[in-house]
């Protein structure tokens, strides 16, 4: 194990055996270079190693030639960029609470039906209307639903039921709720719990085949090559 040691003059380190004493510790040195004194305190050996740690100073971005490189960063461009970022069209969350914003309700007598948010009463509740799919207006929490990337727009906030019918079946959103992936999934869910235990069993054989096809296939066309 060696200690840094700092030369007096012309701040030269150098390395020391630890085997006998040196200024009344148990240390024996071998001094490379003039008189030398031991970094004592583990304070001082940080402070001599500092010394000897390149000072890596901020250049201009076309000086990459010469050190660690800093980029200059201009304060104008940075806030165009961040105005650019928080645009609705650039925004990676798009799903907002709004009135005509379509929900899908997880909780409650009408879990797994649609609705859309006529009102929005504070920050924990809003007032919900389904008069196409079946769900009477009422006051349903936020964490007892779902939103949609479904949207009605055109009816007047705190708009009737008649109207509120009128928009939703104008835009055909129970078609293009249907054709989603997440509806889908769904009633794949759904069949797969009614499913007996032959269904289950044909479905298996159906799938040794499906995948028999396809490895014949592909090992095929890797032939073929």
């Amino acid at each position: 194990m060696t200690l840094a040691l700092l030369h007096r003059q012309k701040n030269i380190v150098i390395s020391v055996d630890r085997k006998g004493s040196l200024q009344g510790r148990t240390t024996n040195t071998k001094i490379i270079e003039g008189q030398h004194e031991a970094c004592s305190t583990s304070q001082e050996r940080m402070s001599n190693t500092n010394l000897m740690k390149p000072q890596r100073t901020r250049r201009s971005s076309r000086d990459s030639t010469k050190g660690f490189v800093l980029p200059l960063s201009n304060p104008l461009r940075l806030k165009k960029n961040y105005q650019k970022r928080m645009t609705t069209e650039n925004r990676a969350f798009k799903r907002l609470v709004e009135v005509g914003r379509v929900v899908f309700i997880d909780s409650g007598e009408d879990a797994g039906k649609l609705a859309v948010i006529v009102e929005i009463i504070d920050h924990n509740r809003a007032l919900i209307d389904g008069p196409s799919t079946g769900v009477a207006r009422h006051a349903h929490a936020f964490r007892g639903m779902t939103l949609t990337d479904l949207v009605v727009r055109g009816f007047p906030r705190g708009a009737g039921s008649k109207i509120i019918k009128k928009y939703f079946d104008k835009e055909d959103i129970l078609i293009k709720w249907n054709k989603s992936t997440w509806a889908r999934k769904l009633d794949n869910r759904t069949r797969r719990a009614a499913l007996t235990d032959f269904d289950r069993f044909k479905l298996l054989k159906l799938k040794k085949q499906r995948r028999f096809i396809v490895q014949s296939e592909i090992a095929k066309l890797r032939k073929n090559k």
